[in-house]
């Protein structure tokens, strides 16, 4: 009974208040890394059928539903195959345009201002600039350019649906996000803010606010 008891609490923990999900990848390097567990708040933009375990194959629905901001890291079900979870940076909100020339991301025709701040060197990255990236807000964070030209260097201008986000990796020369095939993301699918990364390098186990 006892069992039954605290798998049902963690259950109902993870799929409503939060939940631990792994950085497979480095697409959002520097921020997350590969090996990275991030801790996710759930409630944070409310609820629908993916915010549950094996959500795609439920009825849809929304619950108390509420709207990320430019700069959020956010957890969210991949379009083309909802059973996969993704992280990204929301840069685009619905009615946004966004477009990126010279690598120079432009929000709604405005170039976003950025600051060379030396180079990275990562567990996947040898090599690359570094820069600090500021949305409208003032918000701020890093981003990290290869010093070569890549594919989503040059985009066409995306304007971004109702109800859905454009999202990009901070590793803005090697991440699968809203330039390419993963497209805008519907807000249903969008199920969790990233607000802490843990890891433990060389056995040091250290903890940091996702900004």
């Amino acid at each position: 009974m006892e069992t039954i008891l605290t798998g049902t609490l963690a259950f109902f923990f993870r799929a409503l208040v939060a939940q631990p999900f792994s950085i497979p990848a480095s697409s959002m390097a520097p921020n997350l890394e590969p090996g990275d567990y991030v801790w996710a708040s759930k409630f944070s933009y409310g609820y629908s059928n993916y915010s549950l375990p094996l959500g795609e194959r439920l009825p849809a629905f929304t619950f108390a539903k509420s709207a990320p901001r430019r700069g959020d890291v956010v957890i969210f079900r991949l379009p083309a195959g909802p059973s996969i979870d993704y992280v990204k940076r929301v840069i685009g909100l619905p009615g946004d345009t966004v477009q990126v020339k010279g690598g120079i991301t432009y929000l709604n025709g405005t170039e976003l201002r950025r600051e060379q701040e030396g180079t990275y060197h990562g567990p996947s990255v040898e090599e690359a600039r570094r820069f600090v990236e500021t949305l409208p807000d003032g918000q701020r964070y890093a981003i990290i350019e290869m010093p070569e030209p890549s594919q989503g260097d040059d985009t066409q201008v995306f304007r971004v649906p109702d109800g859905h986000y454009f999202v990009m990796g901070d590793n803005r020369d090697n991440s699968s996000d809203s330039r390419f095939s993963v497209g805008f993301i519907p807000e249903a699918n969008i199920i969790a803010k990233a607000l802490v990364a843990i890891t433990w390098p060389d056995g040091k186990f250290t903890m940091r606010e996702v900004k």
